[in-house]
């Protein structure tokens, strides 16, 4: 609030005319004795103001939250109660009963005053309670203070507070103590808030600062009153009178700032006593982000660490001018709210970075302020590129590895076709010791198209999506055991739908296979089909040379084979176990009879039953 250049100095005049007041009777001593008849009712008028501001924070405590409200008021309620009561019972009783109730009250006050002081300029305790916190902090803190005089009252009446003044010869030593402690709590008190209105500016803090220094003054005063009606009495009087009208005017300016709506009067108190600073400014410098605040007029209000160390200008530089004087400017034009959004930034010393940017618009006390958040990104766009270029190079070995995949499953499938030819022609014309040379040749060529089809199985399981439908158990196992026309298989199985795709062919000539090739020219092969609780459990046994206990674990991982089964790659199993586990089935072996491994294995594992639903 602008009141004018000198309204300081012109407010600041009673305090300093009452302090030359003091000053000189102490040592001119003027003789003056003067006791009005009215004059209990002038000591409690003028605190009528006080009561009012009591209320006031109060009311302020409870829609602000901020607490140290609580103790301004107290420190108000309690020196008010005290004059009134001092009046009150001082006249009918005694007048040391008046000066004992005022007194101690006054160092309660002064006390109260200071706490809520250094509170408010060390910034503490000014978090938001709940509304019940508020309430218990209101309800003790003027609760308390209307006891603390309540008992003060009854103590002094009582007789059990020794003698503060004698008429004629002035105060006792220990009242002396009481009004020199209060003067220097009111003084301190003083010094604090004007100290947190060079901070602030705040009217409301100059004129609590000078309310405070008046009370300060007339309890100096007090201390070298000799009698009720001298020259120092009614310099504390003044003293008194003259803090209660500056508590009205604080009032007044509240009301004034509020625009004279009462419902608007929080937001006021909300300004003259802001939030600590403290905790949001530590927040804000040390937040790897850069944080830039703005003004109406596109100035920098905020500033903090990292948006000196991202962008390169200091906060003395850039603080207080538009941020379009920039050399180089990083907030995109454009009004309201913006999303964060990626932008090439130069560095005033031509460092080169990729910034987020995000913009934020507010009304704080009725001025726009704009807020705007920024990241440094330059690491994660340089990741990005990194792994969009890894991406690339993976793309290409991909695509090589499946032309050297293409060659092995197409070209060599077909060099592999002509040489079974040949193979078959070789066996018919030969015998003997080169015929049997040509059978091993046709069994090489058989185990090269194995391989062949083990990886063009794997390649479908990796490239294919995993889109079950309903097949034919029934269908898919008689037909792979008509590929093995002079195998002894017998199979007791049942029309049944299962969960599984085009490849559970491929489990079957996996497992039938290896009985057939590993098992001797006596195997036999039995497959069994079950149904239990909504699944489907095929069994595949035989009677060969059966799979040892300590390599049952291991059979079914990649290029791993079973010490009795003789030469071969290990990727029927695994792929076996891979397509299972893709039809959300479990694989195993086990012993065909059960703690004799040598005579057969049985391979058993589940499919997902097909039901109605799916």
């Amino acid at each position: 609030m602008n009141q004018g250049p000198n309204w300081q100095l012109l407010a600041a005049a009673p305090v300093l005319l009452l302090a030359l007041v003091v000053a000189a009777q102490s040592f001119v001593n003027v003789p003056f004795d003067f006791v009005a008849p009215f004059q209990a009712a002038l000591n409690i008028l003028p605190n009528m103001g006080s009561v009012l501001l009591a209320v006031l924070a109060a009311w302020g405590t409870m829609k602000t939250g901020r607490l140290q409200l609580v103790w301004m008021g107290s420190g108000i309620l309690v020196l008010s109660l005290a004059i009134l009561l001092a009046n009150l019972v001082g006249t009918p009783i005694s007048l040391n009963n008046g000066v004992q109730i005022q007194n101690l009250g006054a160092v309660l006050a002064g006390a109260l005053h200071l706490a809520g002081a250094l509170l408010a300029v060390f910034s503490i305790g000014l978090a938001r309670p709940d509304p019940r916190q508020r309430a218990v902090a209101l309800a003790a803190g003027y609760g308390g203070s209307i006891a603390a005089v309540t008992l003060i009252v009854i103590a002094s009446t009582a007789g059990v507070i020794p003698v503060f003044f004698i008429p004629g010869e002035g105060g006792a030593a220990i009242r002396q103590v009481v009004i020199t402690l209060a003067a220097g709590l009111f003084a301190a008190a003083a010094l604090v808030v004007f100290v947190n209105y060079i901070r602030s500016r705040s009217s409301f803090q100059y004129l609590y600062s000078l309310a405070l220094a008046l009370l300060a003054l007339g309890q100096i005063a007090y201390l070298l009153t000799l009698s009720r009606g001298d020259l120092m009495a009614w310099a504390g009087r003044a003293g008194q009178w003259g803090a209660s009208l500056y508590f009205l005017l604080a009032l007044l300016l509240i009301l004034r700032l509020s625009g004279g709506r009462i419902a608007e009067v929080h937001y006021v108190l909300d300004y003259i006593f802001p939030p600590s600073s403290k905790g949001y400014r530590f927040l804000i410098e040390s937040s790897p982000d850069a944080i830039i605040g703005l003004d109406a007029g596109g100035n920098v209000l905020v500033w903090n660490a990292a948006a000196e160390s991202i962008l390169g200008y200091s906060s003395r530089e850039v603080v207080g001018r538009p941020i379009r004087d920039l050399e180089s400017n990083p907030v995109p034009e454009g009004s309201g709210t913006q999303e964060p959004r990626e932008i090439f930034f130069r560095r005033r010393d031509g460092r080169e970075m990729w910034l987020e940017v995000s913009v934020a618009h507010y009304t704080v006390r009725g001025s726009p302020i704009t807020t705007v958040n920024i990241r440094d990104i330059t690491d994660r766009k340089r990741a990005e590129e990194e792994r969009r270029q890894l991406y690339g190079k993976l793309e290409d070995v991909h695509r090589e590895a499946n032309l050297y995949l293409d060659i092995m499953t197409h070209d060599i499938g077909n060099a592999n076709t002509v040489t079974t030819m040949y193979a078959d022609l070789m066996v018919e014309m030969l015998e003997g010791e080169p015929g049997a040379y040509a059978e091993k040749l046709r069994g090489s060529v058989e185990k090269s198209n194995e391989i062949l089809r083990n990886v063009a199985t794997i390649r479908r399981l990796q490239e294919e999506p995993s889109l079950l439908v309903p097949v034919n158990l029934d269908t898919v196992v008689r037909k792979e055991i008509e590929t093995f026309p002079g195998a002894s298989i017998r199979y007791e199985g049942e029309p049944v739908e299962v969960r599984a795709d085009g490849l559970l062919s491929e489990v079957f000539a996996n497992l039938i296979g290896n009985a057939v090739k590993f098992g001797g020219p006596d195997v036999e092969v039995t497959i069994r089909v079950s149904e239990l609780d909504g699944e489907v459990e095929v069994s595949v046994e035989d009677t060969g040379p059966g799979v040892p206990d300590d390599v049952k674990e291991r059979l079914f991982r990649r290029l791993e084979r079973g010490k009795a089964r003789g030469p071969g790659k290990g990727l029927g199993l695994f792929i076996s176990r891979m397509l299972i586990e893709r039809y959300g089935g479990e694989i195993r072996v086990e012993d065909r009879v059960p703690g004799r491994p040598e005579e057969g294995a049985a391979f058993r594992f589940t499919l997902r039953k097909n039901t109605q639903d799916g």
